[in-house]
């Protein structure tokens, strides 16, 4: 089976070499030093890597998220943001009714505090009080948008499930050191499934060349050849169906 599985990873690293050109073209963030999904992590959790977060007090009370965006944003970039929350508030609901509800901070105590940082980051989950979510200078397309936002709604990446060597192959060889916790897989029962498929369409999905060395060759391979990872215009399907299950609009069964 590793000898299968590098071969495949030989044949299919020279596939997408092909297709770097139109990745780069499609990813621009990728290649600006802005790279795009990184987590700011809490002290004590450096090692916790969650599909959704296991601890349910971490979600927004009721689904309401509150946010603030910076002045330091031009007008073309707010919209962007707005754009990306009202897609997160209108694809999430469940027989026309709000699932979640994302609104411009009044007086509550916790709330996400949009801002032009260097990068784009998010906590995961609710942190308590205000807290930073990054969209830097070339990462203000509607995709990473949600997925900045969605990671603060208590949801990490895909690469990170626990059945992802099932559909993906990790070229570990080529990361970045010290990026290397970004492709940890977590082991059966330490997070929340969400009893959901694996998804290669989701936005919480890396790219295939995340945190490359060398990025005309891909750090993420899928096993289905076919497949494509990376899509930061849209949700998935799964994407809406996990929001709506973790936030209890739907039955997780």
């Amino acid at each position: 089976m590793l000898v299968m599985k590098l071969l495949l990873l030989v044949l299919v690293a020279t596939a997408f070499a092909d297709d770097f050109d139109t990745y780069k073209r499609l990813h621009p963030e990728e290649f600006s030093g802005k790279l795009e999904g990184d987590i700011a992590v809490r002290p004590g959790e450096e090692n916790q890597v969650y599909n959704a977060i296991v601890d349910r007090s971490r979600r927004w009370t009721n689904g309401i998220v509150p946010y603030e965006i910076s002045d330091a944003f031009d007008a073309a970039r707010v919209l962007r943001i707005e754009e990306g929350i009202d897609t997160l508030n209108s694809q999430t609901r469940v027989n026309g009714q709000q699932c979640i509800n994302i609104i411009p901070h009044t007086n509550e105590v916790d709330y996400i505090y949009i801002d032009q940082l260097s990068g784009c980051w998010s906590f995961i989950g609710r942190s308590g009080g205000e807290q930073d979510l990054s969209i830097g200078r070339g990462c203000e397309r509607i995709g990473t948008v949600m997925h900045e936002i969605l990671h603060a709604m208590g949801f990490y990446h895909e690469q990170s499930r626990s059945d992802r060597d099932n559909f993906v192959i990790i070229n570990y060889d080529n990361i970045r050191s010290g990026s290397e916790r970004n492709f940890r897989r977590m082991e059966e029962g330490t997070i929340d499934l969400l009893n959901t498929s694996y998804d290669y369409n989701s936005c919480m999905h890396y790219g295939a060349y995340s945190f490359a060395v060398d990025r005309t060759i891909p750090t993420i391979i899928t096993i289905d050849p076919d497949a494509e990872i990376g899509q930061r215009t849209r949700l998935s399907t799964l994407d809406i169906q996990r929001v709506q299950k973790l936030y209890d609009c739907i039955p997780t069964e």
